[in-house]
């Protein structure tokens, strides 16, 4: 093959180039306007821990910690820590529904949660008051009358939510001593005449947190040592943690990234499990804290 001289000094260069280890061109970002990042960490300003360290700080931070990192997936999959402080008030979604029945009316409590999915002929109402009260609840579009169907359940309902598969209802709380009770999970179906409530899992220790949005293909549900994934297929355990701590009761507290990889967070650490193996633990470098202020 003929090659003319500018090209051939184009070769040349580029044979030198690759020879001092310095590439021709760059199309990535620079990592240095990034700030650096410690070997093995996943993040700018963050270094992985040892185990035993990692564990001794969540133990001594349990339930104290001012704030937490929450789990943000952006538009290329990658999960990052944002900087959060406990939520003072948690979802409460509109009925259209005048005046609403008092049995799902909006409690005294600012803590209190209100999830509804709509149905052909009613809509499904989940509350959360903690401790001070729950319920699932049927409530007919043409009656506006309000049912509860979860009375004869082990545990009352406080979650739902209409994933890409059907809707999920998850039963349990965690207060006291959560993590000795259970969780229980099901699959709600409607019928001509109401809804159906099937068995999915019966889960040790309470819902700690569950991340899923409307229309998601899979709910991570956390429990106080464990976490498990809902799918279509079924409910699998992904990943699972030993010791005296919990994660955070955040609907962010985990997220998956563009790999399938699961990270967990635990307030002042975020642990990674790449596919379902041992946490890695990972914390701002610097002095430890039990969280962002």
């Amino acid at each position: 093959m003929k090659v003319t001289k500018s090209r051939g000094w184009l070769v040349v260069l580029l044979f030198i180039g690759c020879a001092n280890g310095a590439p021709p061109s760059s199309s990535g970002a620079d990592a240095s306007r990034h700030g650096s990042v410690a070997e093995g960490a996943p993040w700018p300003g963050w270094s992985r821990m040892e185990d035993e360290e990692a564990e001794s700080l969540l133990t001594s931070c349990a339930g104290r910690h001012p704030g937490y990192w929450a789990l943000q997936k952006d538009e290329k999959g990658r999960v990052n820590p944002h900087a959060a402080m406990p939520r003072r008030t948690r979802r409460w979604d509109a009925l259209p529904v005048t005046p609403l029945p008092p049995e799902i009316a909006e409690p005294a409590l600012s803590g209190a949660e209100r999830r509804v999915v709509e149905g052909a002929k009613a809509w499904l109402v989940a509350l959360d008051v903690g401790e001070f009260g729950e319920g699932l609840y049927s409530v007919d579009k043409e009656s506006r009358q309000a049912v509860r169907l979860d009375l004869q359940l082990p545990e009352p309902v406080r979650w739902i939510e209409r994933l890409d598969f059907g809707i999920l209802a998850v039963a349990g709380l965690c207060h006291g001593e959560g993590c000795a009770r259970a969780t229980r999970v099901y699959r709600v179906d409607p019928t001509p005449t109401g809804w159906t409530l099937a068995p999915l899992a019966e889960l040790r220790g309470c819902p700690v947190a569950i991340a899923a949005s409307s229309g998601d293909p899979e709910a991570l549900l956390l429990t106080c040592t464990a976490a498990h994934s809902i799918r279509s297929s079924g409910l699998a355990t992904a990943a699972s943690w030993q010791g005296d701590f919990t994660p955070i009761h955040s609907p962010d507290a985990a997220q998956r990234d563009a790999s399938g990889a699961l990270y967990v967070s635990f307030g002042p650490l975020v642990a990674h499990f790449p596919r379902g193996t041992a946490p890695e633990w990972f914390g701002p470098s610097g002095p430890t804290a039990c969280g962002p202020e």
